[in-house]
């Protein structure tokens, strides 16, 4: 019987412009390269959907792992969200981020 490590959601996969979100990435261990593996096997998932152009998401700036794992897959910073996250710890900065079909796929050819 398998054990439950982690899960991801995507959104928008019905968009009209083609853009799908990663809306959440939560894993139950870390720093064993299963974050990396959840992401590349959504952004494959969302880039089978459709006319998928963009894979889009956005992650607390001071998420340093987090941010880690989606520059590893190919994610571009796009811009930064201002003081748009609040928890017990204050006001933080959310990066938005993507990667592109082109992109996506140059990544795949040499891996």
């Amino acid at each position: 019987q398998g054990v439950v490590i982690g899960y991801g959601i995507i959104a928008d996969k019905f968009n009209i412009d083609d853009n799908v979100e990663l809306l959440r990435l939560a894993l139950s261990r870390r720093g064993e390269g299963i974050g990396h593996a959840l992401v590349e096997t959504l952004l494959a998932h969302a880039f089978s959907i459709g006319n998928t152009h963009r894979v889009w998401l956005d992650v607390v700036a001071k998420n340093f792992a987090a941010v880690a794992v989606y520059v590893r897959a190919g994610f571009q910073r796009e811009g930064t969200m201002r003081q748009a996250y609040n928890d017990e710890t204050g006001r933080s900065d959310m990066y938005l981020m993507s990667i592109l079909r082109p992109e996506w796929e140059d990544r795949s050819k040499s891996d």
